[in-house]
């Protein structure tokens, strides 16, 4: 069973995380695997809460189970089992069954990706937007998707406020250029945070990303409109997209955000079982949080507003209902090709405990 078990979780870490963070720490005893979050691992401004970290470990836990099963065992999942303490997120038992099966999306867990090139703008079939919209099993978390020309315009560009906000604001541009790599050995050492060719950013574009990594150059050339630049040129790849959709949910507790993670995984390996490419454009939505809680210390008066504003129009966009909270939201679309390099991930055996 010992090497079952390192298999499934090898599997279940392939799970998306904010700047790849990978943020989880397991100790297994017996066939129950108990399963913690590291919120040393991100500090970012948009872990505000650990909101985005609890999104990752609902991830998790969704590959886990499809992994499980494939490997001839059920799962079940009590989560947050020490209370009063948030970073134990749960534990899972693990139960031999008579019959191994294959589910459906065993093999998308290791095809994952996070694509941002630009994609054809042709919607999907009707066979697979029903696919894609009846991909998640939890009824605690809502799925909303549009096709409109007209929303993806108005999706996308308040998708790249996130971007423009960035590099107009000392903490949050710092912050993200601490966390980019810009070669692959360096990238292949740390495995955490951006390497820079899975941003896709044209050769012109990568030389001045380069030049912007100093706040000062980046402050004096916004005094010229850059950050409003980055943002028109993100809004344009952003747009070039079958659609968008989002995941909202009414349970703003952690228990919520591991359920929109679990949700988050089922879409995002529905999408890649598919062959549709697939981007999280929600770092928006993960600022909302963090004024929420920490309140304007980090933003101008304007970028707050800017945010606040951005929010507002993402839920009339979907109609979403007045008590849904958006947690996520996401382009998909055929074409773009291959991503140019992917996110890396740690070994197994670095995440798990010592008896």
């Amino acid at each position: 069973m010992e090497q079952d078990m390192r298999h499934i979780l090898q599997d279940a870490i392939c799970a998306p995380s904010g700047e790849n963070c990978q943020p989880w720490s397991f100790k297994i005893s017996g066939s129950t695997i108990n399963l913690f979050n590291l919120p040393e691992r991100d500090q970012s401004p948009y872990n505000r809460g650990q909101y985005g970290s609890y999104v990752a470990h609902g991830a998790l836990l969704e590959n886990l189970k499809i992994s499980a099963l494939q490997s001839g065992y059920s799962t079940n999942i009590k989560l947050f089992p020490e209370p009063g303490n948030k970073n134990h997120i749960a534990t899972i038992a693990l139960k031999k069954i008579s019959v191994p099966n294959e589910p459906v999306l065993y093999q998308a867990i290791t095809k994952r990706v996070t694509n941002r090139k630009p994609y054809k703008n042709t919607p999907l079939s009707s066979t697979e937007l029903t696919e894609l919209t009846k991909s998640i099993s939890d009824s605690s978390v809502k799925i909303l998707i549009t096709q409109k020309n007209s929303d993806k315009k108005t999706l996308a560009k308040i998708g790249s406020l996130n971007e423009s906000i960035m590099m107009n604001n000392e903490f949050m541009h710092d912050f993200f250029f601490s966390h980019v790599t810009w070669t692959k050995e360096k990238d292949e050492q740390k495995k955490i945070g951006f390497f820079v060719d899975t941003l896709e950013l044209p050769l012109p574009a990568k030389k001045m990303f380069k030049i912007v990594e100093n706040w000062k150059v980046a402050n004096f050339l916004n005094k010229f409109g850059f950050h409003k630049i980055v943002g028109i040129q993100n809004a344009k790849t952003y747009a070039s997209s079958s659609g968008f959709g989002i995941l909202s949910i009414k349970d703003t507790s952690p228990d919520g955000f591991i359920h929109a993670g679990m949700a988050l995984e089922q879409v995002w390996l529905t999408a890649t079982k598919l062959g549709l490419n697939f981007q999280p454009v929600s770092g928006l939505l993960f600022l909302v949080h963090a004024i929420k809680l920490e309140g304007t210390a980090k933003f101008s008066k304007n970028q707050k507003e800017q945010i606040e504003k951005g929010y507002k129009i993402i839920k009339q966009t979907f109609s979403a209902e007045p008590n849904e909270n958006i947690v996520f939201m996401f382009r998909f679309g055929h074409g773009g090709g291959e991503p140019t390099a992917k996110s890396l991930r740690f070994n197994v055996e670095d995440f798990i405990q010592s008896p």
